[in-house]
């Protein structure tokens, strides 16, 4: 770069800012390279060009106010700002091109890429010093509470009882959709024409026999289905809130008071929480669980070693239990919690609870559910990644597969319907293809688990990925392209509201066969007004300006990146017990069946402002002493 002094100088780096950022990723064709450089750079609406130039200039003047820092503090910046850097360009070119190859499918889009890679690296490297200088500024002032612990509790508990009352009433008997309706079936073995529920653990059965158990004592009381529909709603608001109560405790304890009160009105009015309490649905027992495990790790982060109480380890193996009991992966985010713990000084106490909370959930899986006559969950449904990268190669590239290939294939799945019905946002369509034969086996347990393991998709899973290999060496690049444009909203904005907000488990949409008789006189809303209004609500919500960011699956994704950096910039290495379950909740993102489902973040909007209050309260001199 040409070095100007003075004004000429801003004003250069101005200039190149502003056109690195007026780069658009349209797909163009059938144009000289003139007319598509111009194309590239073309903006369009003012608002667009004002925010631009705003930017450019903003980032320029933050540039050149940066105080000096440690050469590790600028690299950890540039690791930060080139991953947000490559989230934004592949991003906008899989948004707009439904692929990644305009980035690189010429020597003219391999220099824009590289020249709008780099201007938007300038940009977010000079935000995220910004944002740093203001954090350590956060932090120089705490305020600890020492009040009675339940009355705290309890001060919390009616306070988020009080707010959550207008959505109680608003969704009231409450939201019933597929997943809340199988749960209920298989804990009858409801029958529906040819189709038998049977128990299996595609929703972890502790959930299901928790509301199978609740939804029949309120039949048994009430004989009225929304009744007793609405007891287990009751139920799901009181345990959230519970949970969430505690954690709120814990944070006024043993971190800042203030933070706790700002954390209180997250939860109070982040409509969200309160929604899904409102929900039949198994999620509401994993946040609760999440929240209860991450106050004990907060406790003891925050406490001396010394002090450690013993009924906080105990309650910290029921919180780690929970964990692995309300969600099937959750036995991996109790081990990536293990694996953290080796930063946390003096913890072996912490390690041997934490181990012994891993073999009981292995226990229970392993052994104790085929003991209740409990199938195992259907293996397609942890399969997304090399499912849609076979359907993509069947699509794009079928000469890669053989005649061979395709006859070992079709044993597992339908050939021909998998290339045909393939779309990059959702796995349920490709899933629909393979061959399991979902409520279709026959007879007792005994019976059922001899035909669950003789699926070839069971029986022969090795085999099926040796297959999925061998297209990996022939289809290097579609498959990585196959593995970015399925979960792309995760880490760019998505603005497809049916995946922001519209939940099929949150709306009350279920199949036909679903309906049996005992979810016969279920009514989703009293009246037409409620219903109306509900609408309404569900729909003006997400165009409130700023608070409609909350709704974007990318933001709370960026923010797990930026705050666990800023822990470990502090050299706070003993935070590590709470960031490595965290980044496995990502992983699941990217592994998940669907793109930019909000509800595979919400266990993130919980843990996002916990990894941002301990960091803020943290003191220089280690871990804190309370008595």
């Amino acid at each position: 770069m040409i070095k100007i002094k003075g004004k000429g100088w801003w004003i250069f780096q101005s200039i190149v800012i502003i056109f690195g950022l007026s780069i658009n990723f349209k797909l163009i064709e059938n144009t000289n390279n003139i007319e598509y450089l111009i194309e590239r750079f073309k903006v369009t609406g003012l608002v667009s060009e004002i925010v631009i130039i705003i930017i450019s200039i903003f980032s320029i003047i933050l540039f050149h106010s940066m105080a000096s820092v440690k050469v590790s503090t600028k690299i950890i910046y540039l690791v930060i700002a080139s991953i947000y850097s490559s989230f934004i360009i592949v991003g906008l070119a899989v948004s707009n091109s439904g692929s990644i190859y305009l980035i690189f499918n010429s020597p003219l889009n391999i220099v824009l890429s590289l020249y709008f890679y780099l201007t938007i690296l300038f940009v977010i490297y000079n935000f995220l010093y910004w944002i740093y200088s203001k954090f350590i500024v956060l932090s120089l002032k705490k305020e600890v509470l020492l009040s009675s612990p339940i009355k705290i509790w309890f001060l919390f508990f009616i306070g988020l009882c009080i707010c959550w009352v207008p959505m109680f009433l608003l969704l009231y008997p409450g939201i019933w959709g597929w997943d809340g309706m199988d749960q209920i079936n298989q804990f009858y073995s409801a029958t529906s024409g040819e189709i038998k529920f049977y128990l299996t653990n595609h929703h972890p059965y502790t959930t299901t026999v928790i509301m199978g158990n609740l939804f029949n004592i309120g039949l048994k009381l009430f004989h009225n289905t929304n009744k007793a529909i609405s007891l287990v709603i009751i139920f799901n608001n009181i345990y959230l809130i519970s949970s969430f109560s505690y954690l709120l405790y814990i944070i006024s304890r043993y971190c800042d008071k203030r933070y706790s009160k700002y954390l209180f009105f997250f939860f109070a009015f982040f409509s969200i929480f309160s929604f899904w309490a409102n929900t039949v649905d198994k999620t509401c027992y994993f946040l609760g669980a999440i929240s209860f495990f991450y106050a004990e790790l907060v406790y003891f982060i925050k406490m001396d070693y010394k002090s450690w109480n013993k009924v906080h380890l105990f309650a910290l193996f029921i919180a780690a239990c929970l964990v692995g009991l309300t969600r099937n992966d959750g036995i991996f985010y109790v081990l990536f919690t293990l694996i953290g713990s080796v930063f946390l000084k003096n913890s072996i106490n912490v390690k041997l609870v934490l181990t012994g909370a891993l073999i009981g959930i292995f226990i229970f899986n392993r052994f104790g559910l085929p003991m209740l006559k409990v199938l195992p969950t259907e293996p397609m449904e942890s399969m997304q990644v090399p499912m849609q990268q076979i359907a993509l190669a069947l699509k794009e590239n079928p000469k890669s597969l053989s005649h061979e290939n395709k006859k070992q294939l079709s044993k597992f799945l339908d050939v021909e319907a998998m290339s045909r019905v393939y779309t990059a946002d959702n796995y349920d369509a490709v899933k629909s293809t393979i061959k399991f034969p979902q409520w279709r086996f026959k007879g007792e347990f005994d019976s059922r688990e001899k035909q669950f393991n003789n699926v070839p998709i069971v029986k022969d899973k090795k085999e099926l990925y040796s297959i999925w290999f061998n297209l990996l060496l022939k289809n290097k690049l579609l498959f990585f392209d196959s593995f970015l444009v399925g979960n792309y909203n995760y880490y760019f904005p998505t603005t497809n509201v049916s995946l922001i907000w519209n939940d099929p488990p949150l709306n009350g949409g279920a199949s036909k066969y679903e309906y049996t008789k005992h979810i016969d006189g279920y009514t989703s809303s009293v009246n037409h007004f409620q219903f109306y209004l509900r609408n309404f609500f569900m729909r003006s919500i997400i165009v409130l300006p700023i608070f409609n960011l909350l709704f974007i699956p990318m933001l709370w994704n960026w923010l797990l990146i930026f705050v666990s950096t800023l822990l470990l910039m502090q050299n706070l290495k003993r935070y590590l017990i709470i960031v490595f379950p965290s980044i496995m909740i990502f992983i699941v993102m990217l592994m998940g069946p669907v793109n930019g489902a909000l509800r595979y973040c919400f266990p993130l909007m919980i843990i996002i402002p916990i990894l941002f209050i301990v960091g803020i309260t943290n003191n220089s001199n280690g871990e804190k002493k309370y008595g």
